[in-house]
């Protein structure tokens, strides 16, 4: 279901968009920040921190993913100790 952006309550500050599954909206916020972000990737004083914030989101998605793999390995070892337990 989709509904007109003029139309819906409390709607003033959003910006209509499309994906794959259908509209959306977006705050104008949210708009700004993207384009203020990369406008400061252009900008050579920005080139550094724009640098190590790039490297800053690869290190923790990292160590997410490290995180979910022990809490993975931990569950499958967790089920496997709970099976054994059964067959005795």
């Amino acid at each position: 279901m989709t509904t007109d952006i003029a139309t819906r309550p409390g709607s003033g500050d959003v910006v209509p968009g499309r994906t794959e599954l259908g509209t959306i909206t977006i705050s104008t916020r949210v708009v700004e920040k993207v384009a203020a972000r990369a406008a400061a990737e252009d900008e050579p004083a920005w080139t550094y921190p724009a640098l190590i914030e790039r490297w800053g989101e690869r290190y923790w998605a990292g160590e997410r993913d490290a995180a979910d793999a022990l809490l993975a390995d931990l569950d499958r070892l967790a089920a496997s100790s709970a099976t054994g337990r059964r067959k005795r």
